[in-house]
């Protein structure tokens, strides 16, 4: 087991034995909360401020029989001579741990990454000081593999920051700085947070996929060798929020359930959902089958409570902005914007099988959709939704042509009538 980064400057203290220890702190170390849980016990603290300050600590603990350890964050601030004269001096500066590095850049650094760099620092570092750019890179490379100011091409900075990205939420200033001047045209968002890269790259890997599908390049090559863990990277992320939004979804549809009045159309979507992501997931969905036929009984035996009862009253709902039936499919199209409008027809789908096209669609750089759904029309048979979508009918007794009920409902738009007649 590797030394600890901090066992130097913890050991001074623990082998001390005055009462009271005055701590140079220039890089505030001491901040550091798993830094702090290694100070003995037998210690109180006391951050200097002021001399006022701490006279009134001294004078507050002066019964408890501890010893006292004082930071001081600069030995250019005045101290107490009178206190300094009998205290223990100790230096906890970055400089004393890691001799040799630029401190200012390291500092600048989390602290939860020192000690991946000290166990690089003390089998890797070369004689003599370094200057900022050279232990900059030097830290990049030991953590990362990659030094920024060698970066040439797009996908290496990307690699670069996907790597910075699983240790960081956001990226270290110095290395900020440095490869923004190369971004290589990255947006901004890609530099301010591991959350808006990890969406950046994810449209990316979409845009790069619907190119080559219809055998364009892309500006961004995700087969390359330096993506290739990003690819892995993607899909084991894809994945995880995958039984994430099952396990989301199952609860908000229990939750749903038990409201007095229920949204069906969520219901539907998050079913719709669940069911897909289920079956795409296997045997590791953390759904397991009595569960998913259960809550599918729930669903059924409520559900059919609703349609006995209130599936009538939908038809009354609909109007120009709130499409609720399938017979006011084309009314509906007809009150919205758009010269052409083009109506895509699914016999049998539901959210279930429109999340694995949506699937499809996003794998080709189709990402943006609104969704909603709509009340079918009972029973569901194809003749009866079809009657229903073209005709506009709700009547399953009457027996139109539909191609003939479709002319008719296109005559009532006014952007189809020529000359005042309809020719079909």
């Amino acid at each position: 087991m590797m030394k600890k980064w901090f066992s130097l400057i913890i050991d001074e203290i623990k082998h001390s034995y005055s009462d009271v220890l005055l701590i140079s702190d220039p890089d505030n170390l001491s901040s550091i909360e798993y830094l702090q849980k290694e100070i003995p016990e037998d210690f109180i603290i006391h951050p200097y401020r002021s001399e006022i300050g701490l006279r009134l600590f001294l004078s507050k603990n002066d019964q408890t029989k501890k010893r006292y350890i004082i930071f001081r964050s600069s030995d250019k601030d005045y101290f107490p001579s009178y206190i300094e004269s009998k205290a223990e001096l100790f230096n906890w500066g970055l400089k004393t741990v890691f001799s040799g590095l630029d401190a200012g850049i390291l500092k600048k650094f989390p602290p939860k990454l020192y000690q991946k760099i000290y166990d690089k620092f003390i089998t890797d570092i070369s004689s003599g000081s370094t200057d900022a750019d050279t232990t900059m890179n030097l830290i990049c490379t030991w953590l990362w593999g990659i030094k920024p100011q060698g970066i040439k091409i797009k996908e290496e900075i990307i690699h670069l920051l996907s790597n910075i990205y699983d240790d960081c939420d956001t990226i270290p200033v110095p290395i900020k700085d440095c490869l923004i001047v190369k971004s290589f045209n990255l947006p901004e968002s890609a530099f301010s947070s591991s959350e808006e890269f990890n969406k950046w790259l994810t449209s990316q890997f979409n845009e790069y996929n619907r190119a080559k599908s219809i055998g364009l390049e892309y500006d961004i090559n995700f087969d390359s060798n330096e993506l290739v863990t990003i690819r892995e990277k993607i899909h084991s992320t894809d994945y995880r929020t995958k039984l994430s939004v099952i396990k989301n979804n199952s609860e908000s549809i229990r939750s749903l359930l038990n409201c007095d009045s229920i949204d069906w159309f969520n219901v539907a979507k998050k079913w719709g959902e669940l069911s897909y992501l289920k079956d795409s997931s296997s045997e590791n969905s953390n759904l397991h089958e009595e569960e998913y036929l259960g809550l599918d009984k729930e669903i059924t035996g409520i559900f059919e409570g609703f349609i006995m009862n209130h599936h009538q009253d939908q038809f009354l709902k609909n109007s120009i902005n709130n499409l609720v039936t399938i017979d006011r499919v084309l009314q509906y199209l007809r009150y919205h914007d758009g010269e052409k409008k083009i109506l895509f027809c699914f016999d049998g789908m539901g959210f279930q099988e429109w999340y694995c096209i949506r699937s499809y669609l996003n794998e080709h750089g189709i990402v943006n959709f609104k969704e909603d759904a709509i009340y079918a029309m009972l029973p569901t048979i194809t003749s009866i939704s079809r009657g229903a979508l073209f005709n506009g009918e709700k009547d399953i007794g009457k027996h139109k042509l539909e191609d003939k009920g479709f002319a008719e409902n296109l005559c009532r738009w006014k952007r189809y009538i020529i000359h005042h007649k309809c020719r079909f």
